[in-house]
């Protein structure tokens, strides 16, 4: 039998973690606007980039992502899955053509939609959480 101690503990615990799960309209934290994410790639070779996207309130996105080597673009419609997931449904991409070495010109697929989980760290800075790019801080650089 848990003891009255025990049984206290586990309603805490509970209550925590429902109050640590907070929907980003709880936190009074809006999506949209301008975002800029610094990341790192270790395949095939260690390279880092800048995405920066914009988060339009009517339910569309620009993303456009730099490195050192090129740049890619995504676009599309964004909508919240839930309280805290947004869902990125890619509609046009550049480059739609890549140049691979010693076979020319191939076509680039259409990038996957992605689900991206999102804490909000502040008004202005997110960690997003998704399987490709695992966590990822990024800081609003315009409203």
């Amino acid at each position: 039998m848990p003891t009255d101690k025990f049984v206290r503990l586990i309603a805490a615990l509970l209550l925590w973690s429902a109050c640590s799960a907070s929907t980003l309209a709880a936190q009074k934290v809006t999506i949209t606007g301008a975002w800029r994410c610094p990341q790192t790639a270790e395949y095939p070779y260690h390279f880092e980039f800048v995405t920066e996207t914009i988060i339009s309130p009517n339910g569309t996105y620009s993303s456009l992502a730099r490195s050192p080597a090129g740049a890619t673009r995504a676009a599309g419609h964004w909508r919240m899955a839930d309280g805290n997931t947004i869902l990125f449904t890619v509609e046009d991409w550049d480059p739609k053509e890549v140049y691979i070495s010693g076979q020319g010109y191939q076509s680039r697929p259409k990038p996957p939609d992605h689900l991206d989980k999102i804490v909000a760290l502040s008004a202005t800075s997110i960690t997003t959480h998704n399987a490709v790019w695992g966590n990822v801080t990024c800081t609003r650089i315009r409203v």
